[in-house]
């Protein structure tokens, strides 16, 4: 109970730190509420990591707190953990694995994750190239109708009454 407890507390830290200006300690509160595997200071952890505000030592410690954050569900971090499997960085490339990261995300409306899994789909990286499915997922990103769905209601004729 008390380890819960001092993760809430230093997860309520960690915010009044960085609403203070005071990045360093931030980073330390957090850290600590994290490693005692408070769920939303995981989610905040890698969030801040992602945007900037704290940098990664080190592509080790990257792909575990991005591992972490995309088990708990945090779209933007399979996206930031599929750009690396992607890319090699970090760990060995793995372009279905990136696929897979994208797919969880995309299937979340996470945009960027849409359009780079329809890059994926164009130039058949980690998939059967299949343009059809690379037009429908950048569809999907841009809050589009899928072109069949489009042509299926504009040609089927309505009844007025």
């Amino acid at each position: 109970m008390t380890d819960s407890f001092d993760a809430a507390r230093h997860y309520r830290l960690a915010l009044d730190a960085r609403r203070s200006g005071d990045p360093a300690a931030a980073a330390a509160h957090l850290i600590d509420a994290a490693n005692a595997r408070h769920k939303p200071a995981i989610k905040l952890l890698a969030a801040w990591k992602i945007e900037g505000y704290l940098p990664f030592e080190d592509d080790d410690e990257a792909i575990l707190l991005l591992e972490d954050a995309e088990k708990h569900g945090v779209d933007a971090a399979s996206f930031a953990l599929a750009e690396r499997v992607r890319e090699g960085r970090g760990v060995e490339p793995d372009p279905k694995r990136a696929v897979a990261l994208y797919t969880a995300a995309a299937r979340n409306r996470h945009v960027p994750s849409m359009l780079r899994l329809a890059d994926c789909y164009e130039n058949g990286e980690g998939v059967k190239a299949d343009p059809r499915i690379a037009q429908r997922w950048r569809e999907k990103a841009d809050g589009t109708p899928p072109i069949a769905e489009a042509q299926a209601s504009s040609s089927t004729p309505r009844r007025i009454s």
